[in-house]
């Protein structure tokens, strides 16, 4: 027998978001996240079609995309095209290109340009002074300061014995205090926004063993010098005998003053196995009450073996997973429990090699998405009405 136990969740709530074992779908994440392994080289290259008949992207034409990395890790010169208005297929915007420099004592100096205009006045862009982080060590202290001039910010920051002490930005300053053994108990940021100006007080308490147990924030907010509104948030957490967190819930307050004590109501909980994998997400809105049943079915080495979810009896979606845990295949419902589309992905060896994603966004009914043996994406299909419509595709070269 495959199967060893079953797990059934009830919980009556208002709405629900179910999120399993970290199997949830981020088309963004997935196309924009950190690369795997130690990349030398990315180039990336956009054809779209139109009519049948495929061709470069206009951006890529003017603007090819590429980054270049050290062997730390770190990008010392890359290229893009940044849109500033989305108007049709090439877009307004123009071409940014970033060389970076850094020296042993952790500084970076940066040289970065705008070129190749399109749709954009250009006298009415910044000057493309260079972007620098600059590092000063002082005893235990040390002060960093990063500055844009392309994009009119500074942000400082203080550390001492590696622990932040401050930050200040062109919005806001925060400050932060610790205990004797480097955690943080105490939060103070003070933001500005316009006219209004809030304050938020943050704190911070641990079990004996030095578990997080509760961490409350209280806002206070001016509008015109005049409180505006004052709110408290508050997140605790539960453990397991063996340390592991159990459960993670978040109690949002009312926005009215704190002084006519408000309802504090919980907003948003997640709960994990004693294994530590995820096992369920709510989310509170809204006044209807709806019942999720969520079934987990697990293997004889603990990983799971499938999951299914309700929405008062009406199936939402289940997954089937293998041997090792991973995900094959997860179908969707509707609210009348017809099915509509599914997630499928494909793995040779130990590495997945193919994933197939129904609506990644608004705009595209599929994506079909191809991974090198690193792990990291090097070909995207994009499928609008069930027919592909754009190929991005990237050229990884490895240390």
């Amino acid at each position: 027998m495959k199967r060893k136990m079953k797990i059934i969740i009830i919980s009556i709530i208002n709405t629900i978001v179910v999120s399993a074992f970290g199997q949830s779908i981020d088309f963004e994440e997935l196309r924009y996240g950190a690369l795997k392994g130690k990349p030398k080289k990315v180039s990336t290259h956009i054809m779209h079609l139109v009519n049948g008949e495929i061709s470069t992207h206009p951006r890529c034409e003017i603007c090819p995309e590429y980054q270049v990395y050290n062997l730390q890790g770190e990008i010392t010169a890359e290229q893009q095209y940044v849109i500033t208005e989305p108007v049709d297929a090439l877009s307004q915007g123009y071409c940014f290109t970033v060389k970076n420099q850094y020296s042993a004592d952790g500084n970076v100096d940066s040289k970065a340009k705008r070129s190749k205009y399109h749709g954009i006045d250009r006298k009415y862009q910044d000057s493309a002074i260079a972007p620098a982080i600059i590092r000063r060590i002082s005893g235990d202290t040390v002060y960093e300061r990063i500055n844009s001039g392309l994009r009119n910010w500074i942000k400082d920051f203080v550390y001492v014995n590696d622990l932040m002490i401050s930050s200040r930005t062109p919005q806001n300053e925060t400050f932060y205090e610790y205990d004797d053994i480097g955690r943080e108990i105490d939060r103070i940021q003070v933001s500005q926004d316009y006219d209004f100006n809030d304050t938020i007080y943050t704190s911070i308490k641990y079990s004996n063993a030095g578990l997080k147990l509760e961490e409350t924030d209280r806002t206070v907010s001016y509008l015109e010098g005049e409180l505006f509104f004052s709110r408290k948030n508050k997140k605790s957490y539960s453990y397991y005998a063996s340390g592991n967190l159990k459960s993670y819930t978040k109690y949002i307050s009312d926005y009215m003053d704190l002084s006519k004590n408000p309802k504090v109501k919980i907003y948003f909980e997640k709960f994990y196995t004693k294994l530590g994998n995820d096992s369920l997400e709510i989310q509170h809105s809204g006044n209807t009450t709806q019942t999720i049943r969520t079934e987990y079915t697990y293997q004889k080495n603990g990983k799971i073996f499938s999951d299914e979810s309700f929405n008062n009896d009406i199936l939402r979606f289940k997954s089937s997973y293998d041997k090792k845990g991973r995900m094959l295949e997860r179908k969707f419902y509707k609210k009348e429990g017809e099915f509509t589309s599914k997630h499928i992905m494909t793995y040779k060896g130990k590495k997945k090699i193919k994933e197939e994603i129904p609506s990644p966004n608004l705009y595209y009914d599929k994506a079909l998405v191809d991974f090198d043996k690193k792990g990291n994406w090097v070909r995207i299909n994009l499928y609008e009405k069930n027919k592909l419509v754009s190929i991005t595709t990237r050229k990884i070269e490895y240390f």
